[in-house]
C-alpha cells in the first residue's frame, strides 16, 4: 500500500508514512504501556529490533480519501461550527449597531449620511460584513480550543487511546511472535497481506 493513501486507493484506515507492506502482523493494545511491553516481548523471543516497532496511536489513523484522523476531523468540525456561530452573532451585532449609530445626529453630521431606506440598508451591509468578518476569525481561534473541540491533549489521548504494534517475523518466529503480542494484553491480532498492506 502507498505510503501515504490520502487518494483512498485501498480500503480501510492506514497510518501515514508507514509502510505496511513491511509488517506481517499488527497488533492492537488498550494503551502505550502495554504496547511498549508487548514489543519488549517480541524482541525477546529473536526478532530485531528493527522488525518490530510503535506504529502510533490507533487515534492517529488516517481515512482515506478524506486526509484526516478522527481527532483532526473533530477538530476542525469545532472550527467550522463554532467560526459560523460566532459569524451569525457577529453580523446581528454589528446590524444593529450600524443601525444604532445612525440614529445619533452626531454620527450623520460627522458622516453626511441620511436617515432614510438607503442609509439604513447600507448601514444594515456593512455592519453584517464588518461584524460576521471580525467574529468568524473569533470563533476560529475559539473552536481550535480543547474545551470546544472537546479533544484531550495529545498527551492524555495517547496515553489512554489504543495503540499499534507491527511486526516483521519470518516463518521460525511468526508464531512466537503472535503468542507474545497476545500475552502481552493484544486486544486484536491481524495478518498483513504484503502485496496489498491490508489485514487478514
Amino acid at each position: 500500500m502507498p505510503l501515504d493513501d490520502y487518494e483512498g486507493t485501498v480500503k480501510g484506515v492506514f497510518p501515514p508514512g508507514v509502510d505496511m507492506s513491511w509488517y506481517s502482523t499488527v497488533a492492537r493494545y488498550p494503551h502505550m504501556d502495554s504496547a511498549l511491553r508487548a514489543i519488549e516481548r517480541v524482541r525477546a523471543i529473536g526478532v530485531g529490533r528493527g522488525d518490530v516497532a510503535l506504529l502510533g496511536a490507533e487515534r492517529d489513523l488516517v481515512k482515506p480519501g478524506v486526509g484526516v484522523s478522527d481527532p483532526d476531523a473533530q477538530v476542525l468540525a469545532s472550527v467550522v461550527r463554532t467560526g459560523f456561530l460566532y459569524a451569525a452573532v457577529g453580523a446581528l451585532t454589528g446590524i444593529f449597531l450600524g443601525l444604532a449609530l445612525l440614529l445619533f445626529p452626531a454620527f450623520r453630521s460627522t458622516t453626511g449620511a441620511r436617515l432614510d431606506a438607503a442609509a439604513a440598508g447600507a448601514a444594515t451591509v456593512v455592519g453584517a460584513v464588518v461584524g460576521s468578518i471580525g467574529s468568524w476569525f473569533t470563533g476560529v481561534v475559539t473552536g481550535l480550543g480543547l474545551r470546544m473541540s472537546g479533544m484531550g491533549t495529545y498527551g492524555d489521548q495517547i496515553a489512554t487511546g489504543p495503540a499499534l504494534v507491527g511486526v516483521r517475523a519470518d516463518a521460525s518466529h511468526d508464531r512466537s511472535a503472535v503468542n507474545a503480542l497476545r500475552s502481552a494484553g493484544a486486544l486484536s491480532v491481524r495478518h498483513i497481506d504484503s502485496a496489498s498492506g491490508q489485514s487478514g
